[in-house]
């Protein structure tokens, strides 16, 4: 298990992450960070699953599949905000072979 925690103005920095899963995960929300829902959706996995850990707001809960993603969820809640908002800021991230946890 790895562990990488440096942060530089909000964000972990590049040369702390270890492995190449970790980078994909900061590349994500680089893009993310961004509003290029375009972009993003190239990096993402058509399996892939999203769950919100609050559950007060609009698109909480869980989303499963590439295009429900961002198709219903991810672009109205970035439409609910000004361009080039909400950044996503990673602080660290924990590995272990294919699993990284963000925070």
């Amino acid at each position: 298990m790895t562990f990488a925690r440096a942060r530089t103005a909000g964000r972990a920095k590049r040369g702390a992450l270890k492995t190449p899963n970790e980078k994909a995960v900061l590349d994500f929300f680089e893009t993310l960070s961004s509003g290029d829902l375009d972009a993003l959706a190239l990096l993402m996995h058509e399996d892939m699953s999203w769950e919100t850990m609050v559950r007060d707001i609009p698109g909480a809960g869980l989303h499963e599949g590439h295009d429900k993603i961002l198709n219903e969820f991810l672009a109205p809640v970035r439409g609910a905000f000004r361009p080039g908002d909400p950044k996503v800021l990673v602080d660290a991230m924990v590995s272990d072979g294919d699993r990284v946890i963000a925070e």
